[in-house]
């Protein structure tokens, strides 16, 4: 919609004996509203409401992370500027402690920041390559309490997110154990959109990637999106079948500044940028946004 105005649907019928029913939608152009209106009036003054539901669908507001393994006034200021945004869930992709990931390593660079949003059931993650060296993550997976073992489904109203380990070999009795499961429940989904979180990347312009489970099918499973915390960088990229590579390696560990050879795929890349993926679902539309955490700059916007 043009210069975001509200855009309406109206469906109108009579019947026989001269009842006039009506259904209307209403959104704006960033979908923030749905609205689903309801009416029904008699022949004669067409005034007479018999029934008018409304229905307002709410969105959900996600915050996606990676690579803040660091303790300092810099990671105070990125953890406070996405909690000041309330979202409804952090989604993070993994190093968010130092290597080798110890269980101390994540009491000290995890807890202090996103402890108390994970007692309050809005911090959700898979571990990176830091959290995968002690014992393939298990410390991490402790402290998240996120079940089952290496991989699980999160889902709200309009979207589900889908966390698995990608540290283990392609091919492994426990990477196959995972893909099977991906498949499967992905295949079972009755969610708007899907959304799979892990650490590596299929597709990077920054040659210093090596891409992992470059043949998995995700978006013939179902995938809609795939996140990860790979390439220090930020870059979306999009697939021939349609699928959505959010590479966001941008919490401020690790920046990389070097030189990329931009693949076909390749939409958007922003280099030296401290920042955050902001998912804004509803039944209409996902809005995925990259936007700075040090002045709240909004570097790229897509719809799906």
């Amino acid at each position: 919609v043009d210069n975001c105005q509200q855009a309406t649907f109206n469906y109108q019928t009579t019947n026989a004996n001269g009842y006039r029913a009506t259904v209307g939608l209403a959104w704006d152009c960033d979908a923030e509203l749905l609205e689903v209106r309801i009416e029904a009036a008699n022949s004669e003054t067409y005034t007479h409401r018999v029934k008018n539901d409304v229905t307002k669908v709410e969105n959900d507001v996600f915050a996606h992370i990676s690579n803040d393994a660091y303790v300092g006034p810099g990671k105070e200021s990125f953890t406070q500027t996405i909690q000041l945004t309330n979202p409804t869930a952090v989604i993070g992709s993994g190093n968010h402690a130092l290597s080798p990931g110890t269980q101390v390593l994540v009491e000290s660079y995890v807890d202090p920041f996103w402890g108390a949003y994970h007692d309050s059931g809005k911090f959700f993650a898979t571990p990176g390559p830091n959290e995968y060296a002690t014992t393939s993550g298990e410390p991490f997976y402790r402290w998240l309490r996120q079940g089952p073992y290496r991989y699980s489904r999160l889902a709200y109203q309009s979207v589900a997110f889908y966390f698995i380990t990608s540290g283990f070999a392609e091919g492994s009795p426990e990477m196959l154990e995972q893909l099977a499961w991906l498949e499967q429940t992905l295949a079972a989904s009755n969610t708007a959109y899907n959304v799979v979180v892990m650490y590596d990347t299929v597709e990077s312009s920054n040659t210093t990637v090596t891409p992992k489970l470059t043949t998995t099918p995700f978006k013939a499973w179902g995938a809609d999106v795939l996140l990860t915390g790979a390439g220090g960088m930020y870059e979306r990229l999009v697939q021939p079948d349609g699928l959505v590579v959010i590479n966001n390696g941008c919490g401020g560990d690790g920046l990389y500044n070097g030189t990329v050879t931009a693949k076909s795929d390749s939409r958007v890349r922003v280099q030296g940028v401290v920042g955050y993926v902001r998912l804004t679902a509803n039944p209409l539309r996902l809005t995925i946004n990259f936007i700075s955490a040090e002045d709240g700059r909004n570097y790229d916007t897509t719809n799906l």
